[in-house]
């Protein structure tokens, strides 16, 4: 709706200015793809009516338009940005009180197998209100958080909410932590999606609440996936004497609904872990390096014959057919050892019809059909949130809740679909023994950022098919998304 007003005026007050409309239009098609700016030539003359000059002690200018030096804003996202940029402040100059440094020096000198960037990191989180450890897969990011939360309670009353955007992602992490040894006396430990600690639905807007959540620690995983409005309604839940650490990984898909603000709040305050632990100095390890770093020539793909990929794909899939009723259990382990993912949603080689192509290939034939399956709707009464990952064996689905299995009957499920392939997008927050990438041609416009969060889900072993043509193109392009973040903060 606002698009279409801008438009409106910039007919009404500059008809005979092309170059403003251009400048204009650049900003919307920008914002389409996630862009919480443009670039603009500092010398750039907009009308009044149409744009203001961005203060950023002022997030609600009333034009359409915000320009600041040579960015310019929809009102939307300056708003976003500024109010974000505020929070991000307050929180990095709030100096906690709750813990002397002599007890925490006195603490961790006592965990040994700690290494030099965990220790700096933990330090530096300790001084803030606000802590971010950042690093790829494997680095120590959980185990480093777990320490971090042993070391704040110190067997006293405490409280710590564990939170991510998918609710897999968020029991993954609370799971991480318990398998490092029994929690302390005292320290009550939960997990949720961010949307539901947040008591936000979809669509819904509480940037004006006064409510703060009840805990003394906050601790959000997968925050590359944080859009600015999730973000800020985060922050703004944040009381006075909480504490919040963010973790994440930077180089991953920015959030669907764009504005990379993580990767740039990483880029000021996070701590990096570099070593991977997980993955060690490995082939992952160095694949995963070389995408970043734009190094052809060292990674290594395959090109197949696109016409012939769901043929392939059966020759390595495992089967989904069983003579008798297959164990649930053994079908979702299967799962974890083996995934494909796939960049594009729409299209002939998009996992909605690359699903639907499989089903249909296996349509008809006689036996036990596991089909695995992707939550995507929300239902809390069974805990099954958007993303949460089961296996449907004729009309029951199964899930693996910890180690418990849960049936829950296919027509008391919230909506679902078939995942034998799963977006990337999707995929983030899991790992898999063994990946298979698939990238066709379409693929390169989401980034070496794409290429990247798809090979390092793998834990194991991971296969790319994607042409050659195709790759050149993909890690030429980053996916991250313009933000005037960096800049603004570092001019205050």
């Amino acid at each position: 709706m606002l698009e279409y007003l801008i438009l409106d005026r910039i007919v009404k007050n500059s008809p005979r200015d092309p170059e403003t409309k251009k400048v204009i239009l650049n900003l919307l098609e920008g914002a389409k793809e996630g862009h919480l700016c443009s670039l603009i030539a500092e010398d750039t003359t907009l009308p009044s009516t149409l744009c203001s000059l961005g203060d950023d002690s002022d997030p609600y200018p009333k034009t359409p338009l915000v320009k600041q030096g040579n960015r310019l804003y929809l009102q939307k996202n300056w708003a976003l940005e500024t109010l974000v940029l505020k929070k991000i402040s307050e929180l990095i100059d709030r100096v906690p009180s709750d813990l002397s440094l002599s007890l925490f020096k006195e603490n961790i000198s006592k965990m040994t197998s700690l290494q030099e960037a965990q220790v700096k990191a933990l330090y530096i989180g300790f001084e803030r209100s606000l802590a971010v450890f950042t690093g790829g897969p494997g680095t120590g990011k959980t185990y480093t958080a777990g320490c971090f939360i042993r070391l704040l309670c110190q067997n006293r009353p405490y409280k710590v909410a564990i939170a991510a955007p998918t609710g897999k992602a968020a029991a993954h992490l609370e799971s991480a932590l318990r398998v490092q040894g029994s929690m302390p006396d005292g320290l009550k430990c939960e997990s949720t999606t961010l949307h539901r600690l947040l008591k936000l639905q979809p669509g819904m807007q509480r940037l004006n609440s006064d409510w703060k959540i009840d805990a003394d620690l906050v601790v959000v995983d997968e925050a590359s996936m944080l859009d600015p409005s999730l973000l800020l309604h985060l922050l703004n839940a944040i009381g006075p004497h909480t504490r919040l650490l963010l973790l994440g990984d930077p180089h991953q898909l920015p959030p669907v609904e764009g504005g990379s603000l993580f990767p740039e709040i990483a880029e000021l305050f996070g701590q990096k872990l570099e070593r991977s632990i997980r993955m060690g100095e490995g082939s992952l390890f160095e694949l995963s390096k070389a995408i970043l770093e734009g190094k052809l020539d060292q990674i290594s793909h395959e090109s197949i014959d696109w016409e012939k990929l769901i043929d392939k794909v059966c020759e390595i899939l495992p089967n989904p057919i069983y003579a008798s009723e297959p164990d649930p259990r053994s079908c979702l382990e299967e799962q974890k050892q083996f995934r494909i993912l796939c960049v594009l949603r729409q299209g002939p080689f998009g996992v909605d019809s690359l699903n639907q192509r499989l089903l249909t290939h296996f349509k008809g034939k006689s036996g036990w059909f596991a089909i695995p399956i992707l939550v995507v709707q929300n239902d809390p009464k069974r805990q099954l949130y958007n993303g949460t990952t089961g296996v449907l064996i004729r009309d029951k689905a199964y899930f693996l809740f910890g180690d418990k299995l849960r049936m829950i009957p296919e027509g008391s499920l919230p909506r679902y679909e078939a995942a034998f392939f799963l977006s990337v997008h999707k995929s983030q927050g899991s790992e898999f023994d063994e990946v298979l990438a698939i990238f066709p041609q379409g693929s390169e416009r989401f980034g070496k950022e794409a290429l990247y969060t798809a090979v390092t889900r793998a834990k194991k072993k991971v296969t790319v098919w994607i042409d050659s043509s195709t790759l050149e193109a993909t890690i030429n392009v980053s996916g991250k998304k313009r933000t005037g973040f960096i800049a603004r903060r570092s001019a205050q």
